[in-house]
This record gives C-alpha cells, structure tokens and sequence, in this order.
C-alpha cells in the first residue's frame, strides 16, 4: 500500500469515526467521559481506550446491520457512492492479490461482493 493510500485510508476512518459519534451522542459522551484510571487497568492510553471502544461500537454496528464493518467505514467516511465503489473494489482485488487467487476466483468465493461492483 502506497503512503498515499495509507494516508487516504487513515483520513477515511478517522471521518467514519467522527460521523458515527455525531450520530451516536449518547455513545459520544461515554466515550468522552472514561477515565485515565480505566485506560491504566488496561495498560493502554486513555485515547487507545477511546479508540479501541469506538471501533468495537463500530463492529457492533455493523453486525446489527448485517454488513461487513469496512463497508460500514466506507458508508460514514465516504460522501460519494462511485469513491465508494472503487474503494471497495481496490481493497477487493488487494485482498484477492493477498490470497494468491485471480479477481474472478476471489469474486466467485465472495457472492455478494458482485453486487457491490
């Protein structure tokens, strides 16, 4: 993955983030009210805590609404329905390349992923 992709990526989640907070206040504000004392007993930082509860309300999301969670990233982080596609599609065929398989092989072990290109 290219810095400019990583870069890209990193600014993606970090919106998806910040829109599923705004939508979510109730989540917001206990998020924002865990203590450094909670975050020592997990021997993290209190802002690893805060991010590490996000991205588990946003797994839970996801699982409620019964897709993937990166297509739920996509969904907050990304305005623009063909960006998302094409996101979607470019982390597909790195996956299909990570595998060791071709786009079509990757595409027919992943039915629902047709639909989405």
């Amino acid at each position: 993955m290219s810095q400019r992709d990583s870069e890209l990526r990193e600014e993606i989640v970090k919106r998806a983030k910040e829109r599923f907070l705004s939508n979510n206040p109730a989540l917001a504000f206990e998020i924002s009210s865990l203590k450094a004392s909670e975050a020592e007993m997990n021997g993290v930082s209190l802002e690893k805590l805060q991010d590490l509860r996000i991205v588990d309300e946003l797994r839970k999301h996801a699982e409620n609404k019964k897709i993937n969670p990166s297509d739920l990233i996509l969904e907050l982080g990304v305005d623009d329905e063909q960006e998302r596609t094409d996101l979607r599609r470019k982390n597909a065929e790195q996956m299909a390349a990570a595998l060791g398989i071709t786009w079509s092989e990757y595409l027919e072990s992943n039915p629902r992923l047709k639909d989405k290109m």
